[in-house]
C-alpha cells in the first residue's frame, strides 16, 4: 500500500511480534461467538489483523492469516479433543493430533484470503490504496474463503464470521444475503476501521475518518431499515411443542441399561403431553429402529394415539441391508398406520470420520472407532414432515450448519426443527456454538428454529434470530411452548449465495483485467523506451 495516504501500522514490528498479535486477535475474535456473544469484537479483531498485513509479501500475510486462524478457529474447535479422548477409541495422543489437524486445516482459509489480498494490493496500488474498492475487494476475498471452507470436501461451515451476528443489528442482512453476506459486510467494516485507525497524515486521516464514519452510518441505517420489509408472515396457525432433553450419559447410551433408561424416560415424558409435536434428540434411542421390539413400538403407537401428538424420535435407520445404515429421525403420527414409522428423515451432512469414512481413510477411522461402520447420507430432496397445521423441515445436528441446504428445505415448510446430541462434548461450548448457527438459519429463512438436544442446547429461536426459550445444559427436563407456522420466502431463500458470489467474482475479475492491462502497458512503454535509446530487447 502506498505510504502517501497511510503509514503502515505494523511496519516497525518484528515478524514474531506480528505473528503473536495475529494469534491474539484471532483468539479474542473466537470470544465474539456463543456462549460469550461479544459480537462487536469481530470487526475490531479483523481490523487488527488487516492493520498488520499492509506492505507485507503474500507469504508473510499467509503466515499472519494462519496465526489468526489458529487463534480463532483452533480455539473454536478445541472441544473436539475432550470428546474424542473421552468417548472414542482414539486415546489422548491421537485425539490431540486430530484436533490440531482440523484447526490447521480451518486456519488455511483466512490465511489464503489474507495472502491473496496482500498480493492483490501490491499489484494494484492505484485501485486498492484505500477506499470502497479496496474494502470491497478484501471483503470479497474473505467471503470467498469462507464459502470455500463451507463447501470444499463436503464443507465445515463451523464459526463462519457472520454467525456471531445471528441475533444482532448486523444480522438484519441475513434474510437478504445469508451468513456469508453478513460476513462480507463485517470484513468491509473491519477494513474501513483498519484504514481509518492507521492513517497518520492529518489530511489523509480526516478523509479516512470521514469515510469510516460514513460507512458505519450507512451500514447502521441499512440494518435498521431492512427489517421493516417483512418477507415472512404468520399462517394463523400455531403448533404446540414439547421438547424432551433426556440427558442420558454418553457413556451409558449404548449399554443395555442406558437404552432401557432412555426408552423409559422418553416414553414417560411423552405420555404426559398433549402437544401437537413431541420432539426427542438425535439418537434418543440409539438402536436400529427396524429391529425395535414389537412391544416397544406398540407403546409408542399408543402414546401418539392417546395423547394426539406426533412423536419424532432420533434413532438409526436401515440402508443397503444394514440395520444401522443411517442417522435418522422417525415420526409416529396420531392417525398413523401400524408400520414401523409414518415418516423418516435421514441425516444428509455426515460428520467426516465420525459418521462417514472413505477407503483411503479407513485405517484412521479404525483407530478412532474400533467398531465403526460408515453411515449412508440421506438425499437432499427428502419430503417434509406433514402435520395438520403445517409442514416441518427436520434436520439432524451437522445439517443445520449449511445455509443454502436449510433454506431449500424451508421453502415449503413453516417450521425448522433440528435434533442434536452434544453429550460427547459436555462441559464445553460446542452446543452453544451449534445453536448460534441455528439462530442464523432462523434469520436467513424468517422461520422459527427449534432445537432439541440430549444434554443441550435445547432452545427455540424466533425469526429475528433471538432466543425465545432455552433449557439449561446437562439437565433432565422438558420445554413446552407454542410456535407460529410462518409462510413466505426471503430473498436468500429464493437466490441463495448466487448474487453475492457473482458480485464478488465480478469485482475481482475487473481488478484482474486492470492488472493485466497495466502490466501490458508497462511492458510496452519499457520496450518503446529501450528502442528509443537504441538498446536491443
Amino acid at each position: 500500500m502506498s505510504g502517501r495516504v497511510m503509514s503502515v501500522a505494523g511496519a516497525g514490528l518484528a515478524q514474531p511480534v506480528k505473528l503473536m498479535l495475529a494469534a491474539v486477535f484471532g483468539t479474542v475474535m473466537m470470544l465474539s461467538f456463543a456462549p460469550s456473544g461479544a459480537w462487536w469484537l469481530t470487526p475490531f479483531c479483523m481490523a487488527g489483523l488487516f492493520m498488520l498485513a499492509p506492505g507485507e509479501r503474500a507469504a508473510t500475510a499467509f503466515r499472519l492469516g494462519l496465526a489468526f486462524g489458529l487463534g480463532w478457529l483452533g480455539g473454536g474447535v478445541w472441544w473436539l479433543y475432550p470428546g474424542l479422548a473421552g468417548y472414542s477409541d482414539a486415546g489422548p495422543a491421537l485425539a490431540f493430533a486430530l484436533t490440531a489437524a482440523l484447526a490447521g486445516y480451518l486456519a488455511l482459509f483466512p490465511a489464503l484470503a489474507l495472502a491473496a489480498f496482500a498480493g492483490l494490493t501490491k499489484r494494484c496500488p492505484n485501485y486498492l490504496e484505500t477506499g470502497v474498492i479496496r474494502w470491497s475487494a478484501g471483503a470479497a476475498l474473505w467471503m470467498l474463503s469462507e464459502w470455500t471452507r463451507a463447501n470444499l470436501f463436503g464443507g465445515i461451515p463451523w464459526l463462519l464470521s457472520g454467525t456471531a451476528h445471528a441475533g444482532t443489528l448486523l444480522g438484519a442482512l441475513a434474510p437478504w444475503a445469508g451468513v456469508l453476506g453478513v460476513g462480507w459486510v463485517n470484513a468491509f467494516v473491519a477494513l474501513a476501521l483498519a484504514d481509518g485507525l492507521q492513517t497518520r497524515e492529518p489530511c489523509a486521516r480526516r478523509t479516512a475518518l470521514l469515510r469510516l464514519a460514513t460507512t458505519l452510518a450507512l451500514v447502521a441505517l441499512a440494518c435498521t431499515l431492512l427489517p421493516l420489509q417483512r418477507w415472512t408472515y404468520s399462517s394463523g396457525k400455531h403448533l404446540s411443542l414439547r421438547l424432551i432433553q433426556g440427558n442420558i450419559s454418553q457413556h451409558d447410551k449404548p449399554t443395555p441399561a442406558g437404552m432401557a433408561q432412555a426408552a423409559g424416560r422418553y416414553a414417560m415424558l411423552a405420555a404426559e403431553t398433549k402437544a401437537d409435536l413431541t420432539l426427542m434428540p438425535e439418537t434418543a434411542l440409539p438402536v436400529a429402529w427396524d429391529g425395535i421390539p414389537p412391544a416397544v413400538l406398540a407403546q409408542w403407537r399408543a402414546i401418539a394415539r392417546e395423547r394426539g401428538t406426533a412423536l419424532v424420535i432420533g434413532t438409526f435407520g436401515a440402508h443397503a441391508g444394514k440395520r444401522i445404515g443411517t442417522n435418522s429421525a422417525v415420526a409416529i403420527l396420531p392417525d398413523g398406520k401400524n408400520g414401523l414409522y409414518d415418516y423418516r428423515y435421514d441425516k444428509v451432512h455426515l460428520v467426516p470420520l465420525g459418521e462417514q469414512t472413505w477407503p483411503w481413510a479407513k485405517w484412521l477411522t479404525d483407530q478412532i472407532f474400533l467398531n465403526f461402520h460408515s453411515l449412508h447420507a440421506g438425499g437432499p430432496d427428502q419430503p417434509l414432515l406433514a402435520l395438520a397445521k403445517g409442514q416441518v423441515a427436520l434436520t439432524i445436528c451437522f445439517d443445520s450448519l449449511f445455509d443454502v441446504a436449510t433454506a431449500d428445505r424451508a421453502r415449503e415448510a413453516g417450521l425448522l426443527v433440528n435434533l442434536t446430541n452434544f453429550s460427547w462434548f459436555d462441559g464445553t461450548y460446542a452446543a452453544a456454538q451449534h445453536l448460534q448457527a441455528g439462530q442464523m438459519r432462523a434469520r436467513e429463512t424468517g422461520r422459527v428454529f427449534v432445537q432439541v438436544g440430549n444434554s443441550g442446547a435445547t432452545a427455540i429461536a424466533g425469526p429475528d434470530g433471538r432466543l425465545r426459550a432455552r433449557l439449561p445444559g446437562e439437565v433432565y427436563s422438558v420445554l413446552d411452548s407454542q410456535v407460529e407456522i410462518l409462510v413466505g420466502k426471503t430473498p436468500f431463500m429464493r437466490f441463495g449465495n448466487a448474487p453475492l458470489l457473482v458480485a464478488s467474482l465480478t469485482l475481482l475479475l475487473y481488478l484482474g483485467v486492470r492488472l493485466f492491462v497495466e502490466a501490458r502497458r508497462a511492458r510496452t512503454c519499457l520496450a518503446q523506451a529501450m528502442l528509443s535509446e537504441g538498446n536491443p530487447l
